[in-house]
């Protein structure tokens, strides 16, 4: 016996149907990130503009003093490249208000590696503020030493991503 479908019940359905496809899910607004494309926040450090020669000594063997250089050759050891790169956005979602979808990039080309480390969709609530100074701390707990320039700029990144993303959710609640 074939059941026939309730007028009611089909435009319901069409109606369901028609708010999922306007509703990302939180995969579908998370790829719409691109963190390490636009490159807007970022923290990390790297050798490749760095002026000053590196030791290229066999054994890097640290002499006493404010920076750790090498007893050998007197150079900053090789510290290779650490790259945390961030991003987000805002969006009304019908069921849940008002969330944020966000992700990280860590990048080493001299380690060959690039993945995204922390991704997620949160509420105005839990959002990630302070997520670059995070990563800069994740980065220097290697040991690796950062340039007083690389603390600043991971700072600075730092306070514009809060800056932004406070913005951003000002806007979003004033409409």
């Amino acid at each position: 016996m074939t059941r026939i479908e309730c007028p009611s019940e089909a435009w319901d359905r069409y109606c369901e149907d028609e708010e999922r496809a306007n509703t990302p899910t939180d995969d579908e607004l998370i790829e719409q990130l691109d963190a390490y494309g636009h490159l807007t926040w970022v923290v990390g450090y790297s050798d490749e503009w760095c002026e000053d020669p590196r030791c290229e000594c066999p054994k890097f063997e640290v002499c006493e003093g404010l920076v750790p250089l090498c007893k050998t050759c007197g150079h900053p050891e090789y510290r290779g490249d650490w790259l945390a790169c961030f991003d987000f956005k805002t969006f009304d979602h019908p069921d849940k208000g008002l969330v944020i979808a966000y992700h990280v990039v860590v990048n080493s080309d001299s380690g060959g590696f690039i993945e995204t480390c922390d991704s997620g969709v949160v509420t105005p609530d839990k959002a990630p503020f302070d997520l670059p100074d995070y990563w800069a701390s994740s980065g220097m707990e290697d040991g690796t030493a950062w340039s007083e320039k690389e603390v600043k700029d991971s700072w600075d990144c730092n306070e514009q991503w809060n800056k932004a993303l406070k913005e951003a959710l000002v806007q979003k609640s004033e409409k």
